[in-house]
């Protein structure tokens, strides 16, 4: 079946953040995540960010827009280019006479829009209604979320793992820890690591998108119907 079969009247914008987390809290295992953004020290170190038209735009040619703390002079600014790449975003889709913005990464419902308006809140970077127009009501497509049924094994209805994905669909990763790695490698100035980590992943996010959704939508795989 051609790929083209599916129409797609907008953009969506692909993203992958990374956070700090401070040393001190780094075995803190009450929770999954160990981050938290409402905390000072836990700070934004950046991220990687793709429009991308699925089976429209080259995929070996996304272009990749990186945004690192290290390329600004604090963290606000950081912030601030971000939201600036947001509205941008927003005024494209509008251009297109959409009026949502679709956004898609793993785990960004959970993590990465929240702990962005609260960074930006905390930072005074632009009044909190707006930030909350920006930022919380975009269209989220979690693939944490979209994988669900496509795990045999899960037992319940749970959002699926990064890790998890990328064995489901047998695509190679780069063994890592969480946030873990990124953060001894900010520690250790090893920030071009860190870029190329987060490009791949943002690349990769787009891969699973795709094949997720030629799964479901063109093969209509699900169906709601009681048995």
């Amino acid at each position: 079946m051609n790929n083209n079969n599916i129409k797609y009247e907008r953009d969506i914008l692909f993203l992958d953040l990374e956070f700090y987390v401070p040393k001190k809290d780094r075995d803190m295992h009450q929770y999954s995540l160990t981050v938290n953004p409402t905390k000072p020290d836990h700070f934004l170190i950046g991220g990687v960010f793709t429009r991308y038209t699925p089976n429209k735009d080259d995929i070996n040619r996304l272009e990749l827009n990186n945004y690192w703390i290290w390329d600004y002079q604090n963290e606000k600014e950081l912030l601030s280019a971000i939201y600036r790449c947001f509205i941008s975003s927003w005024e494209h889709q509008k251009n297109k006479n959409g009026l949502e913005l679709d956004i898609c990464g793993i785990g960004i419902s959970k993590f990465d829009i929240p702990a962005l308006y609260i960074r930006c809140v905390m930072n005074n970077v632009d009044k909190s209604e707006n930030l909350f127009d920006i930022f919380l009501k975009t269209h989220q497509i979690d693939l944490s979320n979209v994988a669900i049924p496509f795990i045999d094994d899960q037992p319940q209805l749970h959002p699926v793992s990064a890790n998890r994905i990328y064995r489901k669909l047998e695509i190679n990763k780069v063994k890592t820890t969480g946030g873990i790695n990124v953060w001894e490698m900010y520690d250790n100035k090893e920030y071009s690591k860190i870029k190329e980590r987060t490009m791949g992943e943002v690349r990769d996010c787009v891969i699973i998108f795709n094949r997720f959704s030629n799964s479901i939508l063109k093969d209509k795989k699900f169906s709601v119907r009681q048995k």
